[in-house]
């Protein structure tokens, strides 16, 4: 098998199946909740097609075999590659529509915090991907009754804490929030958290975010566009859902 985003989907299936059963398997004997198989399916398939999608860069030059495209049609990846390839090579996207590996040695945090209301039930995600596009850790977990400002902050600092816990360095975190990326590039320049906001509560999350960035080597922040940060943004999602969870590769 040739086909760069058939490569892709195998390397990253096993992980998603894995982390879904598991959690699935947790529902089932500790609240004994069952969820409906075909939603299982559907939301396994849309995790490994939001993350072949940010993680393939350019498309094949060489069309797929038929027995490649029967499997790209069957994950939903088949749109991926157009119809009536030429013989230059094209790029998928644009560099701020799509996500981006990070230079050599060093690796990447993407977050995203969401909110069903202001405030509602709200959750944050993250996944941590190295130069190669392949994904170290993913994690999402509940917030509780929050804002979707509080979200996304919140996200950065369980990111930052996950960051020391595994001794990470060289590091560029990145998120779809430019007030969250702006705010905590304040706080790494310096400024203390009173003067990035008169929210008490916002104001305790800087405090902690600034004691974490205290503790990491070389981290930088990077505010993208939504579509380069799609994996953040499902994993946050299934936060808000009352779902916690760590995975790592």
């Amino acid at each position: 098998m040739e086909n760069e985003v058939l490569i892709r989907a195998w390397a990253f299936t096993p992980g998603f199946i894995i982390w879904n059963v598991w959690k699935e398997r947790n529902k089932r004997i500790f609240k004994n909740e069952k969820a409906n198989p075909q939603k299982l399916y559907d939301l396994i398939l849309k995790q490994i097609r939001e993350t072949v999608s940010t993680t393939v860069r350019n498309i094949p030059e060489i069309p797929p075999s038929t027995m490649e495209l029967r499997a790209l049609k069957l994950l939903g990846l088949h749109k991926i590659i157009p119809q009536g390839l030429g013989k230059k090579k094209t790029t998928m996207n644009t560099e701020k529509d799509c996500w981006q590996p990070p230079l050599k040695n060093y690796l990447k945090l993407n977050i995203d915090g969401a909110s069903k209301g202001n405030p509602r039930l709200a959750g944050s995600g993250g996944v941590l991907r190295n130069e190669e596009g392949r994904i170290i850790l993913i994690f999402h977990s509940h917030l509780g009754k929050a804002t979707n400002n509080m979200a996304e902050l919140m996200a950065m600092e369980q990111g930052l804490e996950i960051l020391i816990k595994n001794r990470s360095s060289n590091v560029i975190i990145e998120a779809d929030s430019e007030i969250t990326i702006n705010s905590v590039k304040r706080i790494s320049c310096g400024s203390k958290p009173e003067k990035v906001s008169n929210h008490w509560r916002l104001i305790q999350v800087y405090q902690r975010i600034q004691a974490h960035l205290q503790g990491l080597g070389s981290i930088s922040f990077n505010h993208v566009r939504r579509n380069a940060n799609k994996l953040a943004d499902i994993l946050a999602n299934q936060g808000v859902n009352n779902e916690d969870c760590m995975m790592v590769q």
